[in-house]
Order: C-alpha cells, then structure tokens, then sequence
C-alpha cells in the first residue's frame, strides 16, 4: 500500500500539470491549418516542340526550374499582394526590419518539398484552414503563369531577333537574284543548243548565291519555328492531390505539450523527493 501511495503525488501532478499545459496551449496559442498540393512539373526539356514534351512528366531538371520559379521574387510577391499576408502576418512597417520579418514569416508558413517520385509538394499553415488550401492552390498557379511569362519572353526575344536576321538575309538574296538576272541578260549565261554557257564570273557569283540562298532558307525556318512556339501554350503543372482544408491543426501540437509538462513535472517532483530522503 505504501509503494502505490509513494506514486499518488506524481500521478496527481503528472494529470494536473498535463490538464493545465492542455488548457494552456489551447486558449495561448493560435492554431495553425496545413494543406498540401502535390504536383508534378510538366516536361519542358525538348522546348523546340513545347506541347509535345509536356505531355510527360519533368525530371530532375525540371522540378529544380519549377522549385526555382515557386521560390522567385515574382511569385512571392503576387502572394503578398493577393492575400494581404503583410497584414495577415501581422507584420510591423514601421519597423526598420519589417522585410526581413516579413521574408522570415512567409517562410515559416510556406514550405517546399521534393518527393522521391520527382513531384512536389506545396504546404502553407494559417489560422484559417479555407485560406490555407487556397494559398496552397494559387501558388501552383502563379509559379505555372511565371513559368509562361519567363519562357514566352525569352521566345519572343529570340523569335524578333531571328526574324530581323531573315529579312536582312531576304534583302542579301533579293539583290543578288537580280543581279544574277542583269549578268544573264548581259550575255554572261545563254543556251545554246540546249546547254546553258556561264562565263566564270557567272558561276562564281551563282555560288555565292545560293551558299547564301542556304542560309536565308535556314534562318527562315528558324524564325517559323520560333514563331510557332510563341503561339504554343507553355504546358502547365500536373495536379495531382490538390490542397483541401484540414480539420486538425498542425499547431500547437496540444497533446504532446501536455505529456510533456505532466512527466517533467513528476520528474522534477520525484528528483526532489530522493534529494530529500538522501
């Protein structure tokens, strides 16, 4: 009776300090939601032919770009502006630090991650569990719509500049066109008999033509083919678990913080006793 009364004490204040830390960290702290959408980037190594690579998933290149664009300036930016987090956060602009704070918090809510099947996952806590999905949601979103802005730029920069390098080259061959044209009325290239007759100064500047006829011909399919990709859809993200609202919060994590205060509680209780008796 002795050895089950010496543990009433502990046991008392192992479920009181467990009850009260449980009380604690429920009206203390506020509770944050996680959602998570899990997706795989499209495949976009083969870009000269954009709509067909997408249609298979990325590697290891492509979720490192894709990470790259969700992590980017730009989208981070769209999401404090679209969801207000500045003030969500809670964060202080008068402060001389206010961006750092607001860095450090944006990252402390939304985290990325790589799986082992090369897709990712997307997971954002708030105190609002709807909002956190949709924040998880839209960020796949404005990384797929950055991902098109960078790529068409990037085409369309290449495209104009392939386009003037066509023309120049038409203008080139245009004019040596004619000028073979004015040599062969001059007489320097004439059938007879069935056999065209050049003077060497003919079928030199002939050469010369058409080894530059090649190039006009080849910057011209290099310019239809940019072209063509500029009109082409940039292939999007494949969502493959979208983000939905979570009933239990991730935090505070209420359960374990009152095991964890009942048993340091009988701890220290117990360390004491045995100083005492020593």
């Amino acid at each position: 009776m002795k050895s089950i009364a010496s543990f009433r004490i502990p046991l008392f204040l192992f479920t009181g300090s467990a009850f009260l830390a449980y009380l604690f960290s429920y009206f203390a702290f506020t509770p944050l939601y996680e959602s998570n959408c899990v997706f795989f980037p499209p495949n976009t190594h083969a870009n000269i032919h954009l709509v067909s690579a997408g249609i298979r998933f990325g590697g290891d290149k492509e979720v490192g770009e894709q990470l790259e664009m969700i992590q980017s300036e730009a989208v981070q930016h769209s999401m404090i502006e679209e969801f207000n987090l500045i003030e969500r956060f809670e964060i202080d602009t008068l402060s001389p630090f206010w961006l750092e704070n607001l860095q450090k918090k944006y990252n402390s809510r939304i985290h990325f991650d790589r799986t082992i099947n090369k897709s990712i996952v997307v997971s954002v806590q708030d105190r609002d569990a709807k909002l956190a999905a949709t924040m998880a949601n839209r960020l796949v979103e404005l990384a797929d719509q950055h991902k098109n802005s960078v790529v068409k730029e990037n085409i369309r920069s290449a495209a104009h500049s392939a386009f003037e390098s066509f023309m120049d080259m038409k203008a080139i061959v245009e004019s040596m066109s004619d000028s073979l044209e004015v040599m062969r009325l001059a007489g320097e290239s004439v059938w007879n008999y069935g056999e065209e007759r050049k003077s060497s100064r003919f079928t030199h500047y002939e050469l010369q033509y058409r080894s530059e006829l090649d190039r006009y011909l080849n910057l011209k399919w290099h310019w239809e083919e940019l072209n063509d990709l500029l009109q082409a859809e940039v292939p999007s993200s494949y969502v493959v678990s979208s983000a939905i609202p979570q009933g239990k919060p991730v935090f505070p994590k209420k359960g374990l913080i009152a095991l964890i205060a009942g048993f340091l509680s009988a701890l220290i209780y117990l360390l004491i006793r045995n100083l005492n008796l020593a």
